[in-house]
């Protein structure tokens, strides 16, 4: 009588034999896929490119169309959405604009100039709490390059709502991370002016005009301000100066009023 003899070894055989097949045929696939999705990347990447160079140029309709190809293509990268969202602003469609740069962020939530570009919007539409919430999301992440920008944003919002102090608070802190910029202590003198602190609103605007001489409107501000603390030579100094970067603003044709009346 035959006997059937069960051993293990052909059913090694067979699996271990096939394995590296079955392996083999994935790979293969895999990396064709792997390749194409590179492929997409990089042809989106290509119309990103030609939508930034439309955008600088001030040719907003190819930006547009340049960047909606690179979402076709490649729907997972946040800064393609937040250019196509600048590029509806730039066309005053501020919905499609918002709707882009909130699924930036979705994105990820991390991706602090897609919370500055929804930020930019709320400001023009004066959604002052907007414009800090946003700003706070920025400054969450610790990688964020110009986080000045972001208390910038947060110390004209503040001002906007009547906040005075967490304004000066906000651009305080912008100075502390960039010296040079005069804009923020411009709106530092007129936040301070308005808490009635005439000494500090002077030192701030003193501040912008010696950051930048041709700076119009802080002289315009340390000349009232200087005239209510009856610093007579001072304030026409700063007024003259107006009439000399400006002749012919309002701001000019207002110190030359004063500069009558002072003298």
């Amino acid at each position: 009588m035959a006997l059937f003899v069960y051993t293990k070894k052909p059913a090694v055989s067979f699996i271990t034999g096939s394995i590296p097949l079955l392996l083999l045929v994935l790979l293969i696939a895999l990396s064709g896929c792997a390749h194409k999705a590179d492929k997409l990347k990089e042809n989106s990447n290509i119309h990103y490119r030609l939508g930034n160079e439309y955008y600088r140029a001030g040719n907003i309709a190819d930006a547009l169309k340049e960047f909606t190809k690179a979402i076709t293509l490649y729907p997972e990268e946040p800064s393609y959405h937040l250019m196509l969202g600048f590029a509806y602003s730039a066309r005053e469609l501020d919905e499609r604009a918002v709707e882009q740069m909130r699924k930036a962020v979705e994105l990820d939530p991390m991706f602090s100039e897609g919370h500055i570009g929804l930020a930019s919007l709320y400001m023009r539409a004066g959604d002052w709490d907007g414009v800090i919430r946003e700003c706070g999301l920025a400054l969450e992440n610790i990688y964020y390059k110009t986080p000045e920008t972001a208390y910038f944003n947060m110390g004209l919002a503040y001002y906007k709502k009547g906040d005075y102090e967490a304004s000066v608070e906000s651009l305080k802190k912008a100075v502390s991370m960039k010296p040079g910029m005069a804009v923020a202590y411009y709106n530092m003198g007129l936040a301070f002016e308005r808490l009635h602190k005439s000494d500090e609103a002077v030192a701030s605007y003193n501040k912008a005009v010696e950051l930048r001489g041709e700076y119009m409107e802080p002289y315009y501000r340390l000349g009232v301000v200087l005239t209510k603390q009856r610093k007579k030579e001072a304030a026409l100094r700063a007024f003259t100066r107006v009439v000399e970067l400006a002749p012919g603003s309002r701001s000019a044709l207002s110190a030359k009023d004063y500069i009558d009346l002072l003298r």
